[in-house]
């Protein structure tokens, strides 16, 4: 099993039943069954968790494709639920049809209960919704938010899928001490002034994110703290309230803070105090970003970024001082 959901597909049955003289005759009725279980860790979301979403259908005549000026009518809004990850059924047993001509456009979310004060909006003209989201200040609950859309769709097909992918951005810290007979104590770290908030668009797939608020996200390593330099990364920060999954952004000038101390041979080279690294970095939807922080006892704190694994990747380093 995949660890890391790149998409998750989700099968719309098509069943047979006529409703009324807009819906096709029996044997051509649609019913899209959508479900999610919400994530309550910073988890990146893998196949066994999900298990309930909410999408839309929008209908629309004419042959041109899908675009911002295309007015569709709403024949699809359910929260859908699935045991097995095959079967889905709405939650509250409604049924949806397709239109007797036309074609239509889905979009979906998951989970499918949006923080407050965050909606979903269709425009009053048609064309392409957008999301508002703000990511939880607790590392520990925050979610792996996913997206789905899915244009043109006609009533000759059997069966309709939704492809979701990650909205968000996955952030992992390393920790590696440069020295190999250093022992290095590690009790805190905290990334400063975060963008929380932001619009998702699903006609350019891209976040606007919110200039206000800001969040530090904080890592406290009370236990398991403790290792020894080398050549390889000592510390991989992957715990459920160590993984970040966070607003997509531009950082300017972002500061990561690293509590730390140092000794060699039972004497202590560096006394517990902070350590400061600037980022410059582009944070964009289904991206992880790796950081690796490189502790100097006594000195400098380096820090260098990459990507990783099964997200989409995008290499960069930054060494800071300060």
């Amino acid at each position: 099993m995949k660890k890391i959901l790149l998409a998750v597909t989700a099968a719309l049955a098509i069943t047979g039943c006529s409703q009324n003289e807009e819906f096709e005759n029996a044997g051509q009725n649609a019913e899209i069954k959508i479900g999610t279980s919400v994530v309550t860790r910073a988890t990146p979301m893998v196949t066994d968790n999900f298990a309930e979403f909410r999408a839309f259908g929008y209908a629309y005549k004419g042959e041109d494709a899908y675009g911002p000026a295309t007015a569709g009518t709403n024949i699809l809004d359910g929260f859908f639920t699935s045991t097995d990850h095959t079967n889905w059924a709405e939650k509250d047993s409604k049924k949806f049809y397709w239109p007797s001509e036309g074609k239509v456009t889905f979009f979906g979310y998951s989970p499918s209960e949006l923080p407050a004060s965050k909606t979903y909006t269709y425009p009053a003209g048609g064309g392409y919704p957008t999301i508002t989201y703000t990511v939880n200040d607790i590392i520990e609950s925050q979610v792996d938010f996913l997206v789905a859309q899915l244009t043109g769709q006609t009533k000759s097909a059997n069966a309709v899928s939704l492809m979701f992918k990650h909205a968000l951005t996955q952030v992992i810290f390393k920790l590696k001490g440069d020295d190999k007979n250093v022992e290095y104590t590690v009790t805190n770290i905290t990334f400063k002034a975060l963008k929380t908030s932001g619009t998702y668009s699903y006609a350019t797939q891209k976040w606007t994110s919110d200039a206000s608020p800001t969040a530090d996200y904080s890592i406290n390593l009370a236990t398991d703290n403790v290792f020894v330099g080398g050549d390889d990364a000592a510390k991989t920060l992957t715990a459920a309230e160590q993984l970040m999954i966070l607003m997509p952004q531009e950082l300017e000038k972002a500061t990561v803070e690293v509590t730390f101390s140092a000794t060699k041979d039972g004497v202590e080279i560096f006394k517990s105090g902070i350590k400061t690294a600037e980022l410059t970095d582009t944070w964009l939807s289904g991206e992880k970003h790796v950081y690796t922080l490189v502790l100097k006892a006594g000195d400098e704190l380096k820090v260098s970024g990459t990507l990783e694994d099964d997200w989409t990747s995008k290499n960069g380093d930054a060494n800071v001082d300060k």
